[in-house]
C-alpha cells in the first residue's frame, strides 16, 4: 500500500498475529482474526520535495469462526525500515519526513563549487590546476569517488568547476526540487492498531537500514 497509488476508500486488511487478552486474562480476540478497514486519506508525494501521507482506519473485526463485529481502530505503531523515515501523528496518520542533513549537504556542495571556481593563487600567479584538495572535493561532489579521482588526475580548474557545479545542482534538485517520498507499507508490514481514541504517543518502530 502506497500513498502514490491508494485512494480514499481503498480496502485495507490486517491479520492479528497474537491473541488479545483483557486485564483479567480473558480472551478478547483470538489470533488470526481479520481487521478490515479502508484508506480515509491519501496524498501522493509531489514536486518541490513535498512528501506523501496516508491515513487508515479499521472498522470491523472478523474472528476465525466468522463472527463480524464493528470497531474503530487506528495505527498506533508501524515496524518499518529506518530508511523509510516514517512518522505517525497523534491520529495515526503516516507521513514521511526529511533529514535535516539535507541542508548541510546542499550547503557544502554549493560551497565546494564556489571555492573550485576561484583560481588558487600561489607565488603571484594563478595555478591552472587549482588546489588538489579542492579538485577532489569538487569531483566527489559531482560524481562520488570516481569523480574525485578524475578531477584530481585532470589538474584542470574548468573540470573541477564543472564537477562542482554539477554536484551543487544535483544536491539542490534532489533535496529541494524533486518529487518527495511516498508513504509505503509493503505487504506483511507489522502494525500495532489501537481501538478507541488514538494514543497521543503514536510511534514508528524503525528497523536497521
Amino acid at each position: 500500500m502506497s500513498s502514490a497509488t491508494s485512494a480514499r476508500g481503498t480496502p485495507v486488511v490486517a491479520v492479528l498475529t497474537e491473541p488479545v487478552y483483557s486485564a483479567n486474562h480473558r480472551l478478547v480476540l483470538p489470533a488470526e482474526s481479520v481487521l478490515i478497514g479502508q484508506v480515509i486519506q491519501a496524498k501522493p508525494a509531489r514536486k518541490m520535495h513535498r512528501n506523501g501521507s496516508l491515513r487508515l482506519i479499521f472498522e470491523h473485526i472478523e474472528t476465525p469462526d466468522g463472527r463480524l463485529q464493528r470497531a474503530q481502530g487506528t495505527l498506533e505503531a508501524v515496524d518499518v525500515d529506518r530508511a523509510a523515515r516514517l512518522k505517525l501523528d497523534e491520529e495515526g496518520g503516516a507521513h514521511t519526513t526529511d533529514s535535516k542533513a539535507r541542508y548541510l549537504s546542499t550547503g557544502l556542495a554549493i560551497a565546494v563549487a564556489a571555492v573550485a571556481s576561484r583560481p588558487d593563487v600561489e607565488r603571484g600567479a594563478p595555478d591552472p590546476g587549482g588546489d588538489p584538495a579542492v579538485r577532489m572535493g569538487a569531483g566527489s561532489s559531482g560524481f562520488g569517488f570516481a569523480g574525485a579521482l578524475i578531477s584530481f588526475a585532470a589538474k584542470s580548474t574548468p573540470v573541477s568547476v564543472a564537477f562542482g557545479v554539477y554536484g551543487a545542482g544535483s544536491s539542490v534538485y534532489s533535496n529541494f526540487l524533486s518529487r518527495g517520498h511516498d508513504v509505503v507499507f509493503p505487504k506483511d508490514t507489522p502494525l500495532e492498531i489501537a481501538f478507541g481514541n488514538p494514543h497521543p504517543s503514536s510511534t514508528v518502530r524503525k528497523g536497521k537500514s
